[in-house]
């Protein structure tokens, strides 16, 4: 499959205010897993994906998400889980739901506060908005290894692809790169705390990208 980041002939897509990326962790009676849900569209045509890092799991589809006033509610039929709750900034208050059990679920955007048991480490998942002049595309780095020592893949769910090879990967200091030599696709950026801010460069497009941390 294409990893192609092009600009496309259709109108500029216009992205409400709730639109963006979300992340909470959802506290089960044996076990603490982090949930990111993926928002693009408008008020009136939102769409979205969900990832569970902690399980491997991205791109789930979310069959329908709605906003009404502050109340968000989404579902996703295949995983039976529901979920409604309250816009408050930064942050929607509410109740998940799967399968007989009902946990609160509290997701905030992705610039939340740093992880503390994360330290100094690169480590983890990442995902920003690549916003092309007229698209956006969710972006999701996952790297491992060790900071001397660093491996990394990618996903484009928006685009349905996942697991991509990132042939390089590399960190000086606070100064991240890496390249994807088949798309080619090269990376330069500055870790400052849960973020990498740096440019997205493709085929002689050049776009800002910050990556937020959302877990290992």
């Amino acid at each position: 499959m294409l990893f192609v980041f092009a600009i496309l002939l259709c109108p500029t897509m216009i992205f409400a205010s709730i639109a963006g990326d979300w992340s909470g962790i959802v506290v089960l009676p044996q076990q603490r897993l982090h949930f990111v849900l993926h928002v693009t569209g408008s008020d009136t045509d939102l769409r979205a994906t969900a990832d569970s890092p902690d399980q491997g799991g991205y791109g789930y589809p979310v069959d329908l998400i709605t906003i009404s006033g502050q109340t968000l509610s989404f579902r996703m039929d295949a995983l039976s889980v529901f979920f409604i709750g309250r816009v408050n900034g930064d942050q929607i208050a509410g109740t998940f739901k799967q399968r007989g059990f009902s946990v609160p679920l509290t997701i905030s955007r992705s610039s939340a506060s740093p992880d503390p048991n994360r330290q100094n480490s690169i480590i983890g998942t990442w995902s920003g908005i690549l916003a092309f002049p007229q698209q956006k595309l969710h972006f999701v780095l996952h790297i491992t290894g060790s900071n001397t020592d660093l491996h990394a893949t990618a996903d484009s769910p928006d685009q349905g692809g996942y697991g991509y090879s990132v042939e390089s990967i590399s960190i000086s200091g606070q100064t991240l790169t890496f390249q994807m030599n088949a798309l080619a696709v090269n990376f330069t950026g500055q870790v400052k705390g849960n973020q990498i801010a740096g440019n997205f460069n493709q085929n002689g497009f050049s776009v800002p990208l910050t990556l937020n941390y959302i877990g290992q």
